[in-house]
């Protein structure tokens, strides 16, 4: 079965139109048996027409006492970038999401660091696969025929 990860990115109808700085919301949902670290260096980096702005996702403590280092819940962030006018007929602001999560995979037994780099349009849902939160492949030369 494909677990997948959600963010999504929105901008609330009353801004479309601003063209000073508006307000691109990134919601995450993680897989189910992920789970992301509370107190590890989590970031997130969105870039548009060449500003920039990186956030730390913040939410509530998972309620069971083994995973209580992990997020339950986490709240939506909330980017601040000159977005510029999207009204009608307007090409949606596409942008570029970076992001570094550390993150456990319950099932797998597995914690690692993960590093994304997504072209993404505002106000489309991105869905993350469960592969692309999965570690690399790693090989050496020796492996090599």
């Amino acid at each position: 079965m494909l677990q997948t990860a959600l963010l999504t990115l929105t901008l609330p109808a009353v801004l479309l139109g601003a063209p000073k700085s508006d307000t691109a919301a990134l919601t995450i949902e993680l897989p189910s048996g992920v789970l992301l670290s509370r107190f590890a260096p989590n970031q997130l980096t969105l870039s548009v027409g060449g500003q920039t702005q990186t956030l730390r996702p913040l939410g509530t403590p998972n309620r069971h006492a083994d995973y209580a280092d992990y997020f339950g819940t986490l709240e939506p962030l909330r980017f601040r970038l000159p977005l510029g006018s999207r009204g009608a007929g307007k090409t949606p602001a596409q942008g570029t999401l970076s992001a570094q999560l550390f993150i456990c995979d319950k099932v797998a037994r597995l914690c690692a660091m993960r590093t994304l780099k997504l072209q993404v349009t505002l106000g489309k849902t991105l869905r993350l696969t469960q592969a692309q939160l999965q570690p690399a492949l790693i090989s050496s030369e020796a492996d090599r025929p």
